[in-house]
């Protein structure tokens, strides 16, 4: 997923421009499950967040409503929203910094 395009609003869900911006900074995780031939979508730091799509980008976009709604849920509720701490680009930038000094 495209982290720098625009997102496109997709009139079947619920989600708004605000819901897209607030999604951003949580890392989805998308593996294939051969078992199930589906795609399997993890937010790691939102403990319980999981969906899965038939394929990459619906799982993508499975992910962003689960984030969303569970976000909202915690807003609601008046709990602290998680913070976002995983990501996998720091040790891709650093893969990349070790290749390139090699």
């Amino acid at each position: 997923m495209n982290r720098h395009a625009e997102p496109v609003v997709d009139p079947d869900t619920l989600m708004t421009p605000e819901d897209y911006e607030a999604v951003k900074p949580y890392a989805v995780v998308i593996e294939w499950d051969a078992r199930d031939s589906i795609f399997l979508a993890t937010v790691p730091d939102i403990r319980g967040c999981r969906t899965h799509g038939a394929t990459r980008t619906e799982a993508a976009a499975n992910a962003e409503e689960a984030i969303a709604s569970m976000l909202a849920t915690f807003a609601d509720s008046g709990a602290p929203l998680p913070e976002p701490r995983f990501t996998a680009l720091d040790d891709a930038i650093d893969s990349r910094a070790a290749l390139r000094s090699a």
